[in-house]
């Protein structure tokens, strides 16, 4: 119990579910793996963390893990995880990760849209594309966004100037991210590594090209 104390302890970034991952990958000594199987739970937790009383509920609670930092999943004879703030993190940074990233490529568009006109011109722009009901880019959905900004006219004479003269170019590498912007809104399935390597390589696209387009007005 002590070897497992001293390791658990020099590495408080692992969940126990972490750390039996890791001893299948043998970088763990096998002392873990036999006291996580052997050992009631409680009495680990009280001599690692040095707590008198922990939670055992079987659903996680936020308030438990900043109290305790750990939550129990499961019970004293079955116990099936055991969360701490890494795990929760971990979580939380992939089940929002694909909010944020389209969050990004969103405003980024809108920015560059905006530093090619004035207000009275993209109320133009919207009107050329057809989009009813809608007078600012806060007003318009990711597809009508681009509808906007990829109208032949608009873009000839007012867009390209911040996202370069290939219109084709833009299509390419926009329309993938509406069709990813669908699917996670309307929560069809889980977003793929693929796709947020796409979602990925948008953001820094725009982000390059707000950098350049700073240059040319500075």
């Amino acid at each position: 119990m002590a070897d497992t104390t001293k390791f658990l302890l020099s590495r408080p970034d692992m969940s126990w579910a972490s750390s039996a991952t890791a001893h299948l990958r043998k970088d763990l000594p096998s002392c873990v793996l036999r006291t996580i199987r052997s050992t009631r739970l409680s009495t680990i937790l009280s001599k690692i963390f040095h707590l008198s009383e922990l939670p055992t509920k079987s659903v996680p609670s936020l308030d438990s893990l900043e109290s305790y930092g750990v939550v129990l999943v499961g019970d004293e004879t079955n116990l099936l995880a055991v969360a701490t703030a890494t795990d929760v993190n971990v979580f939380l940074w992939n089940a929002t990760r694909p909010f944020v990233l389209l969050q990004d490529v969103e405003l980024a568009i809108r920015d560059l849209m905006r530093s090619c006109t004035d207000g009275a011109g993209l109320g133009a722009a919207i009107a050329a594309a057809h989009v009813e009901g809608a007078k600012r880019l806060e007003d318009l959905t990711l597809g009508e966004l681009m509808s906007v900004l990829l109208n032949e006219a608009s873009y000839g004479d007012l867009f390209r100037h911040a996202f370069g003269s290939r219109r084709d170019l833009v299509t390419a590498t926009l329309e993938p991210v509406r069709e990813i912007r669908n699917k996670v809104f309307h929560f069809r399935d889980d977003v793929s590594v693929g796709e947020l390597e796409t979602l990925v390589a948008a953001v820094g696209w725009l982000r390059r090209k707000i950098l350049i387009r700073r240059g040319q007005t500075a």
